[in-house]
C-alpha cells in the first residue's frame, strides 16, 4: 500500500488497470449472457469461450512485439484507447445485428481486444521495472495483484446487477463498457510526459551501466525465445511454477464434478456451492499476496512450491474419503492463499534474472506456456474423470503431485534461488 500511496506513476497505473480489468471481466459475463439468450445458444456459447481462449497463446508474441516497442508510454496509451474503440463497434454491431451472426463478429472483435490486453499486460512489466525502486518491487506486484483480483472479482458481481438493472440491453453495456477504457486511456495520458521521461532516464541508465537496449528489428522472435531458453536462472523455476499451476488449475473443475455427486450429503444448493468456491479462491489469492511481502520474504520459491503441492495432495486424498464440505474450503483457501505467497515473488525474480529488453517476452512466454499447459492438464483429469470415474482422477492428480514433489524438491537442493 506504501508504494501505491507514495508513487505517483505507479498509482496512475495501477487505477488504469483496474479500469481495464473491470471492462474485460464484465464484459465477458455480458457476452455468455447473450450467447445463451439466442437461437442455437450451445454453439454460440462455444465460439464465445473459444474466442476467450485463443488469445493467451499469442502472449509470447505480444511480449516480442512489446520489447521491440520504443516508445512504450504511448503504447500504453493508445491499446487502451483502440480497446474504447473496438467496443463502441460492439455496440454498433448489436443495433444491425443479432443472433450468430452477431456472436461471431463481436468474438472476432472480441479475440483482437484481448490481444491488446495481452499486449499491455506484457508492457507492465517493463514499465514498472522503469518506475518502481528495487526495495518496492515485490510489494508493487503484491498490491497489483490484490488489485486486480479484488476488482476482477467485483466486475463480475457488479457486471450480474448492472446487466440485469439495464433489462439486458446489451448496447447500453457495451456503450458502457468502452467509456472503462476511455477513461483508462485518459489516466494513462495524464501521466505520460512523465513516464516517458521516468522510462528514458532509465533505458539511458542503463545504456551508461553497460547494458545495450536494442529494440530494433533484426532480432526474430526465435532468436529471442532461444535466448530467453539459455538463461538457466529463469527456466529452473518457469517450468516448475508452470507446472504446479497446471495442477491448481485442475482442482474447481475436479470441486465442481465432486460436489455434483449426489452421493456427497451438503446442506447447501449446488450453485451457493460454485459460488462459495469461486469467491473462497479469490479471498485466498489476495490475502496471499498481501502476507507475501511481510512474513514470507525469507522463503524461497521452491519452498513455497512444495508447500503448495503437499496441500494440493492433502486436498485430493481428502476428496478419495469424501471429507467434510466445510473442510475442503478451507484446504481450498489454503491452496489459492499459497498461490497468491508465489505470485508477486515469482513476478520479482523473474525481473531479477533477465535483462530489460527482454522482460516482455519473458512475460508473454510465461503466460503461452500456461495457457498450453493448463487445458492439456485439465483435459487429462477430467477425461479421466469423465471415462473410468472421479476415484480415477484424484489418482491421477496425486500421482501428478507425487512426480513434482520430487523434481521441486530435487531442483531446490541444487539451485538456491
Amino acid at each position: 500500500m506504501n508504494v501505491f500511496l507514495k508513487n505517483k506513476l505507479y498509482r496512475v497505473i495501477t487505477i488504469s488497470d483496474c479500469l481495464s480489468v473491470i471492462g474485460d471481466s464484465i464484459f465477458y459475463l455480458a457476452l455468455i449472457a447473450y450467447a445463451s439468450k439466442i437461437d442455437n445458444s450451445i454453439l454460440a456459447v462455444s465460439i464465445v469461450s473459444v474466442s476467450e481462449a485463443i488469445p493467451p497463446f499469442f502472449s509470447v508474441y505480444t511480449g516480442y512485439l512489446v520489447d521491440r516497442t520504443n516508445n512504450k508510454a504511448m503504447a500504453d496509451i493508445l491499446t487502451n484507447i483502440l480497446r474504447f474503440i473496438i467496443y463502441l463497434l460492439i455496440a454498433v454491431i448489436l443495433y444491425f445485428y443479432n443472433g450468430i451472426i452477431a456472436i461471431g463478429i463481436i468474438s472476432v472483435l472480441n479475440i483482437l481486444s484481448d490481444l491488446m490486453g495481452s499486449y499491455s499486460d506484457n508492457l507492465r512489466f517493463p514499465i514498472i521495472y522503469s518506475i518502481i525502486p528495487d526495495e518496492d518491487m515485490e510489494e508493487s506486484f503484491s498490491f497489483s495483484n490484490i488489485t486486480y483480483y479484488t476488482f476482477s472479482f467485483g466486475a463480475k458481481v457488479f457486471g450480474g446487477t448492472v446487466l440485469l438493472l439495464l433489462g439486458s440491453d446489451f448496447i447500453t453495456f457495451s456503450l458502457l463498457n468502452s467509456i472503462t477504457f476511455l477513461v483508462a486511456g485518459l489516466m494513462m495520458l495524464h501521466i505520460f510526459s512523465d513516464l516517458k521521461l521516468k522510462i528514458a532516464n532509465y533505458e539511458d541508465n542503463t545504456i551508461d551501466n553497460n547494458e545495450v537496449i536494442d529494440n530494433t528489428e533484426d532480432e526474430t522472435i526465435f532468436k529471442s525465445l532461444l535466448n530467453l531458453m539459455n538463461n538457466k536462472k529463469l527456466v529452473r523455476v518457469v517450468f516448475p511454477v508452470a507446472f504446479v499451476n497446471s495442477l491448481v488449475a485442475c482442482l474447481l473443475p475436479l470441486m465442481y464434478i465432486y460436489m455434483n455427486n449426489p452421493l456427497i450429503v451438503t446442506h447447501l444448493p449446488y450453485e451457493t456451492i460454485i459460488s462459495l468456491l469461486g469467491a473462497i479462491s479469490v479471498i485466498g489469492i489476495i490475502i496471499g499476496n498481501w502476507v507475501a511481502t511481510r512474513y514470507f520474504k525469507s522463503f524461497s520459491l521452491y519452498k513455497i512450491l512444495i508447500f503448495l503441492l503437499i496441500t494440493l495432495g492433502f486436498i485430493s486424498i481428502l476428496l478419495i474419503f469424501e471429507a467434510n464440505l466445510y473442510f475442503l474450503l478451507v484446504t481450498v483457501f489454503l491452496v489459492f492463499g499459497l498461490e497468491g505467497i508465489l505470485s508477486p515473488k515469482f513476478s520479482l525474480y523473474l525481473m531479477e534474472n533477465q535483462n530489460y529488453e527482454s522482460l516482455g517476452i519473458s512475460s508473454g512466454a510465461i503466460n503461452t506456456l500456461l495457457a498450453i499447459g493448463v487445458p492439456v492438464k485439465i483435459f487429462l483429469v477430467l477425461t479421466t474423470a469423465n471415462i473410468l470415474g472421479l476415484l480415477y482422477s484424484e489418482l491421477l492428480l496425486i500421482l501428478f503431485i507425487g512426480i513434482y514433489i520430487f523434481l521441486v524438491m530435487e531442483l531446490g537442493k541444487k539451485y538456491a534461488d
